[in-house]
């Protein structure tokens, strides 16, 4: 076996994992310089663009195990489709391809700050103003990818980073667009190993039965996120994976004075929330743009760009 870039033998080098990869070069100019985390769908580093000096993120996405033409397909057509998303909320895409051993690759900005689900284990419950402008953002991000044909497919904390501003407020990045319908060729809640696609916790219900994943799906999620955000638990909750998936499929949310006893937020943003995590996709809000205005008529506010008034 042989390097195809170089034609070297490749009989003597070890074998090295996707979490081993600090120092491996990406088409003469992206450098892995540290690893940060692996997930669901592939390795995440810090890099160095080396033409330009400055920090990068490089996603390597997990192998299928076998070629598929048809999936670097469409892993180019959903980059693509991802990188030209116009938010300031949405995570720049500098670059994508597959490395000559046909490991696929997005290049994005690198963020500093932490995700929102560790933001959240810290905190637990945010205070209302500070949990509206959280969302508002995400919102924002949401409403932007969808108009352009995209469905994130799987929104969930992990996938928020928050960049605290000088200001003292909180700045969102959503990370992941389009990604993970790489992973989901078929609009099918299985994969070809056989596992669940998705986090169980953030899944909504039509996705768990493999119907079809639309806007709704990720709206469904954002009313999870806004769950959690208010009162600091998620709405379903078990040790067992199945039962989780079963509650998304059939429990109704628990109210809000029964998770976070002396909490105070309005009946209609409650009420919102509710209707967001509503079993059937026709009874929840049509759009991002709707939810959004909903959320701040439920509180009094008048909607100005990015942020809660």
């Amino acid at each position: 076996m042989a390097c195809p870039g170089c034609g070297v033998s490749l009989a003597a080098v070890a074998d090295r994992g996707g979490d081993d990869l600090v120092g491996m070069v990406i088409d003469q100019k992206f450098e892995l310089t540290a690893f940060i985390g692996e997930g669901a769908m592939g390795w995440v580093y810090k890099g160095l663009h080396r033409s330009l000096g400055s920090d990068i993120a490089v996603k390597l996405m997990k192998p299928s195990g076998a070629l598929d033409e048809a999936r670097d397909q469409r892993f180019a057509r959903e980059a693509r489709a991802a990188s030209r998303l116009n938010n300031p909320h949405v995570i720049s895409i500098i670059d994508f391809g597959s490395t000559p051993g046909g490991i696929l690759y997005i290049i994005s900005e690198y963020l500093r700050g932490m995700t929102l689900s560790s933001l959240l284990l810290e905190e637990r419950a945010l205070p209302l103003e500070r949990a509206l402008q959280i969302m508002d953002q995400v919102l924002s991000a949401i409403e932007e990818a969808h108009s352009a044909g995209l469905v994130h497919r799987d929104l969930k904390p992990d996938n928020i980073i928050i960049t605290p501003m000088r200001s003292g407020e909180d700045f969102v990045k959503i990370l992941d667009f389009g990604i993970a319908k790489l992973h989901d060729p078929g609009g099918q809640r299985l994969t070809m190993q056989g596992q669940l696609f998705g986090t169980p916790a953030y899944m909504a219900p039509e996705q768990i039965r493999g119907q079809e994943v639309t806007e709704r799906s990720d709206l469904y999620s954002c009313a999870l996120i806004l769950y959690e955000l208010l009162t600091g638990q998620e709405p379903f909750q078990s040790e067992s994976v199945m039962e989780v998936l079963s509650m998304q499929l059939q429990n109704t949310p628990p109210p809000f004075y029964e998770v976070a006893p002396g909490l105070q937020v309005p009946a209609a943003l409650e009420a919102l929330v509710m209707r967001g995590l509503s079993k059937d996709p026709a009874d929840r809000f049509s759009s991002a743009a709707e939810l959004r205005e909903a959320m701040h008529a439920a509180v009094g506010h008048r909607r100005k760009t990015g942020r809660v008034q």
